[in-house]
């Protein structure tokens, strides 16, 4: 894609100016990195078509967008189309992929939810039932794959349980719409937040309320967990962030440094750090046990509106309404690639969970993907070992002995015919790296096994 000459040179006389050191309140110093000369890249792939959101598959090789009353799934090592899930009313604006990779939860404002079989692309449910989500302003999967959890505009949360197809819980509790829906690690919780400027934390086994935080004095726009579960950290319209216990609900830390809105508050995957990201157009760097600021980094000219992680904990990637994204090196501050080529605010950034791309979704009707160098080779190591499963025998006659990498979360097997109708669900549990699936009772022929993110065949005598 051709890039405008004159923005490419703003850009670059941008990332020339000086770094600078100033002190905090409490007497340490705060590393404020600003305009350091960084490469621009541009778009491995540019996705055409509107794109209101997108999501990752596991394997990091496939990009779920969703656009007008139709969601894509993109083949991201070739920017090839790979198919279409069409069956909606009005525009997709949220689109999900169970952490199992199993399923795509898509849904849209005046929307029902669907959920989508990755693999046959048949509609497995809809909310439909359920006409008080008239507008959904949020879904989240737990990280078990086995619930959806939807956010609506009137206030309400709403589960569905994935085997049984049946909502199970309605979460009533808040004086206002609903910004974010946010499990805890285990699937046990779920975080609400709110514009009535609370946060709700509710039990999912029961759909009780277990506490309600209450120290924002303004919109509460995101909250996320700690990777521990213990703690919860909320972005908030009054510039600040806080750090929560999730038991006790009391507060751990308020982190002040923003002047604009804080627009989202992320832990890193290692739990030791938090980024924040503002309207301010800066995003700062926390220590996560201390509430303390490390770094600051200043280098857009406009709200910054979304943010992420690298896999390894060792970059950060901010999106702006300036058109610009870049990628951080959190050790040092600086800036390590400037993403440009879009034409409008970007509205969303995600990291692949291999760590070699990123994708944004932008106003100007595109989805780009970027290849980022210096990938963390073992990141992709350890998502290539976790997708890959062995069995034996083969052909088999009664049971296959099957092995794989375990998985922190619970997840399934899935059988299918050669034609791609599924024959049974065989559940594997966290922790788990074997399982016997029975084949006796299936007649002879060739069926393929899905689990996590691989598909491959067996056959049975």
């Amino acid at each position: 894609m051709k890039i405008n000459l004159l923005f490419s040179l703003s850009v670059c006389l941008l990332l020339t100016s000086s770094l600078t050191t100033p002190a905090t309140s409490s007497g340490k110093l705060l590393r404020e990195h600003q305009n350091r000369t960084a490469s621009i890249i541009t778009p491995e792939f540019t996705l055409e078509g509107v794109s209101n959101d997108n999501t990752w598959s596991n394997d990091g090789k496939f990009l779920a967008t969703s656009t007008y009353k139709t969601a894509h799934i993109w083949d991201a090592t070739t920017g090839t189309l790979s198919f279409s899930l069409s069956r909606f009313a009005d525009d997709v604006n949220h689109i999900s992929w169970s952490p199992g990779g199993q399923y795509i939860a898509t849904s849209g404002y005046r929307n029902d939810a669907v959920l989508w079989d990755a693999i046959t692309r048949d509609s497995l449910f809809t909310t439909a039932t359920i006409r008080e989500v008239y507008e959904i302003s949020n879904l989240s999967w737990s990280p078990d794959s086995t619930r959806i959890a939807i956010g609506a505009l009137n206030g309400n949360a709403y589960i569905y349980d994935i085997k049984s197809h049946q909502q199970i819980f309605v979460l009533k509790g808040h004086s206002n719409s609903l910004n974010k829906v946010a499990w805890s690690p285990d699937s046990k919780k779920l975080a609400t937040c709110s514009w009535d400027k609370t946060v709700i934390i509710w039990d999912c086994s029961t759909g009780t309320k277990n506490t309600t935080l209450i120290g924002h004095t303004s919109n509460v726009k995101n909250a996320c967990w700690s990777p521990n579960g213990k703690q919860i950290v909320t972005a908030s319209m009054d510039n600040t962030a806080i750090i929560w216990n999730s038991i006790s609900g009391n507060i751990v830390s308020t982190l002040k440094g923003h002047t604009g809105y804080v627009m989202n508050a992320l832990w890193s995957p290692d739990g030791k750090l938090i980024a924040t990201a503002s309207a301010d157009s800066t995003a700062i760097l926390w220590d996560a046990s201390k509430g303390t600021k490390l770094q600051k980094f200043t280098g857009h000219n406009d709200w910054i509106s979304s943010i992420c992680w690298s896999p390894d904990s060792k970059k950060i990637a901010t999106a702006s309404y300036d058109r610009t994204a870049i990628v951080w090196d959190v050790t040092t501050g600086t800036q390590l690639n400037v993403l440009s080529g879009h034409t409008k605010i970007i509205q969303n950034i995600f990291w692949s969970k291999d760590g070699t791309r990123i994708a944004t979704s932008s106003n100007d009707n595109t989805t780009k993907i970027w290849h980022i160098a210096g990938a963390v080779s073992a990141v992709q190591e350890q998502a290539t070992d976790r997708s890959g499963i062995d069995f034996a025998p083969n052909p088999v006659r009664d049971d296959a002995v099957l092995r794989f990498s375990p998985l922190p979360y619970a997840s399934s097997i899935l059988v299918f015919s050669i034609m791609g109708q599924q024959i049974f669900d065989y559940p594997v549990p966290a922790g788990e790296s074997s399982a016997v699936l029975p084949m006796n009772e299936l007649p002879k022929g060739i069926y393929l096994l899905r689990w996590n993110t691989t598909t491959t065949s067996i056959s049975k005598w």
